[in-house]
C-alpha cells in the first residue's frame, strides 16, 4: 500500500532501472539515475538536520534534476515548494519571508542574484555541488524517514495568487496526491510504452500529475520547451517526432493549435489522451482536436489548487454546438461535488449553486493563514452526523439531465449593473459563440460602470455587426460598451489568460480613442 508518494519512485527503478524517465531539452534521466540523485539530495537534507516534515523552497528551472530534487526531499522527510528562479524578486522575497524554509536548494549560477531575499536562518543548498560531491548510500536513513511519514503529512506547497496582493501557499498532504494518482493511472491505462508530454510549469499543479503518472506507470515524461508554446507549429511537431500519447494543458494550448489549423495536415495515431485542466475548455476548438485526432480519447478535467490536480473530469461521448458549453462531468474517486446555496445548503436539483467539494483530495490549508483556511474549507452544516470539511471553490455549477457538472462561473465575476446582477461569464459564452471570435474575456470597469469584451481574433470586427450578433443573445444591459480587439491574449507562466494583463491593456486604451465605443 502506498502511504508517501515517493514510494512510486522506489518501485519504479526497481522494475525499470535502465529505462528513460524524464526527459529535457538538453539532459536526461533514466529512473536509476533519478533514484541516485535524489539519494544524494535526500543525503545531504538529512545531514542538515534531524527535523522532519519541515518546508524545503526549490528554486530550479524546469530540468529532469529538478525533479530529482522533489524526490529528495520527500525522501528526507520534508515537503517541497517549488518557485520559478525568475519570477520578480520582490514577489519571491514576500514567499520565502512568508515561508520560512528550512533550506532552499538553487543553481550555482542564481545564487549570488538571489542572496539578498534569502532568510537568515535558512540553510542553502546548491544543485551543482550537491550532485557532484553528495554521498549515495543513506539508504537506511532515507527509508527511515519514509517509514516515519504519515498519509496526512504534507508533499508539497504550491503559492498562488492571493485577492489581497499576497500570494497564499496551498499545502496537500500524501494522500490527497497518491489517490488521485491511483485513480488516473487507472483511468488513463499508461506504462512504458506511452510517453507524456508536460506542459505545466512546476509551479502549477498539473505538473504533478505529470510528474507522479510518469513515476507510478513507468511511462517516461517529455518537459516540452516552453519556447514551443509560443509557436505551435513546433508544438505539434514535438508531438509527433517523440511519439507522445499522453498530455494534460490548459485549454489555451489547443486554442492556439486550433485556429492555425495546425493539425489539418499532420496525423497524431500515437495520441491516445488529451486532457485539459485549468480554464473553460471552448467547445469549438475541443471538436477540432477530436475530429483531427481520432485515436485519441479527449477529458475534460476541473479541479481547483486546493484539491489534488483534478475533482472532475468529462470524457466527451458526444458532439456538441459550438455554442454549448462542455460538461466538467463526475467526481473523480473519493470525491463528492456538492452544490450548495448562501446558507451552504443542498440546492434543488438542476439549479445553479456554489460548487463545495469533500473527500480525500483535499489540501490541508493555507500556509500559516488558518482564518483563511476557516473560511474556505468550513464543515459541512447540513450532516451534522460527525464534523467532516468541505472546500468553497468560489465557482458556480449545476447538474445537468444527464447527471454531469456544469460550470457556470465564478462567484467574484458576478457583478452588479444597471441594477442587475450579471454573471460575466454568459457574456464570454455568448461572444465566443461568433465565429471569428476566438477566445472572449470580459472585465468590469466599476469606475465608469461600463462592461469591456476582450476578444481575440484574427483582424478587428465591425463594432455595428459584432454588437448586433451580441444583442441576439443578450439583453441589451449585459451588452459591452467597450470592444477591444487582440490578436493574441497575454498568459501568464501557466498557459492561462492573463486577465490583470488584459486589465492594464483595457486601462491603456481609455486614454485614447481606440477600443472605445
Amino acid at each position: 500500500m502506498i502511504v508517501h508518494v515517493g514510494q512510486y519512485l522506489q518501485a519504479t527503478c526497481d522494475r525499470w532501472p535502465d529505462a528513460p524517465a524524464i526527459i529535457g531539452a538538453t539532459t536526461s534521466l533514466t529512473f536509476g539515475q533519478l533514484a541516485d540523485q535524489s539519494r544524494q539530495i535526500a543525503t545531504a537534507l538529512i545531514g542538515l538536520s534531524p527535523l522532519t516534515r519541515c518546508p524545503v523552497a526549490v528554486l530550479l528551472p524546469r530540468e529532469p534534476a529538478t525533479v530529482a530534487v522533489f524526490q529528495g526531499v520527500l525522501w528526507s522527510g520534508h515537503f517541497y515548494v517549488p518557485l520559478d528562479p525568475q519570477s520578480p524578486l520582490e514577489r519571491l522575497g514576500k514567499i520565502l519571508s512568508d515561508l520560512s524554509p528550512l533550506v532552499v536548494v538553487l543553481s550555482q549560477q542564481d545564487r549570488s542574484r538571489l542572496a539578498h531575499i534569502l532568510p537568515t536562518q535558512t540553510h542553502v543548498i546548491e544543485l551543482e555541488a550537491t550532485l557532484a560531491s553528495a554521498p549515495t548510500d543513506a539508504r537506511e536513513a532515507i527509508q527511515a524517514r519514509i517509514d516515519q511519514t504519515v498519509d496526512s503529512d504534507p508533499v508539497y506547497l504550491k503559492y498562488t495568487s492571493g485577492s489581497t496582493g499576497h500570494p497564499k501557499g496551498v499545502v496537500l498532504p500524501h494522500r490527497a496526491v497518491v489517490d488521485y494518482i491511483e485513480w488516473a493511472a487507472v483511468t488513463y491505462q499508461l506504462g512504458p510504452h506511452d510517453a507524456i508530454g508536460n506542459q505545466a510549469a512546476f509551479t502549477f499543479d498539473v505538473s504533478v500529475q505529470d510528474i507522479y503518472l510518469c513515476l507510478k506507470t513507468g511511462a517516461p515524461l517529455y518537459l516540452i520547451p516552453e519556447s514551443h508554446f509560443s509557436f505551435p507549429a513546433n508544438l505539434v511537431e514535438y508531438l509527433s517526432t517523440y511519439q507522445i500519447s499522453y498530455f494534460c494543458w490548459v485549454p489555451s494550448v489547443l486554442v492556439s493549435v486550433s485556429k492555425l489549423n495546425l493539425l489539418a495536415e499532420v496525423e497524431l495515431p500515437q495520441l491516445r489522451w488529451i486532457t485539459v485542466l485549468g480554464e473553460v475548455m471552448p467547445t469549438r476548438h475541443f471538436q477540432y482536436w477530436a475530429a483531427h485526432c481520432p485515436t485519441a480519447t479527449l477529458v475534460n478535467t476541473y479541479g481547483p489548487t486546493e484539491t489534488a490536480i483534478a475533482s472532475t473530469y468529462y470524457v466527451l461521448d458526444r458532439s456538441f454546438e459550438d455554442d454549448q458549453p462542455l460538461p466538467i462531468g463526475r467526481a473523480c474517486r473519493n470525491t463528492e461535488i456538492l452544490i450548495l446555496d448562501e446558507q451552504q445548503l443542498p440546492v434543488g436539483d438542476q439549479q445553479t449553486g456554489e460548487i463545495c467539494i469533500r473527500g480525500s483530495s483535499l489540501a490541508l490549508g493555507y500556509w500559516n493563514d488558518p482564518e483563511k483556511t476557516a473560511r474556505a474549507f468550513p464543515e459541512i452544516v447540513h450532516r451534522d452526523h460527525y464534523p467532516e470539511k468541505m472546500y468553497r471553490t468560489g465557482d458556480l455549477g449545476h447538474w445537468n439531465e444527464r447527471g454531469e457538472l456544469m460550470f457556470v462561473g465564478r462567484l467574484d465575476t458576478q457583478i452588479k449593473h444597471l441594477g442587475y446582477r450579471i454573471e460575466l461569464g454568459e457574456i464570454e459564452s455568448a461572444a465566443s459563440r461568433i465565429a471569428e471570435i476566438q477566445r472572449a474575456c470580459v472585465l468590469y470597469d466599476e469606475v465608469r460602470q461600463q462592461l469591456i469584451l476582450c476578444y481575440e481574433s484574427t483582424h478587428e470586427l465591425d463594432r455595428g455587426a459584432l454588437r448586433k450578433e451580441l444583442a441576439e443573445t443578450l439583453p441589451a444591459y449585459m451588452l459591452p460598451r467597450v470592444l477591444l480587439h487582440m490578436a493574441s491574449f497575454p498568459l501568464n507562466p501557466n498557459g492561462k489568460v492573463d486577465r490583470q494583463q488584459l486589465q492594464s491593456h483595457y486601462l491603456s486604451q481609455t486614454t485614447t480613442p481606440n477600443g472605445m465605443a
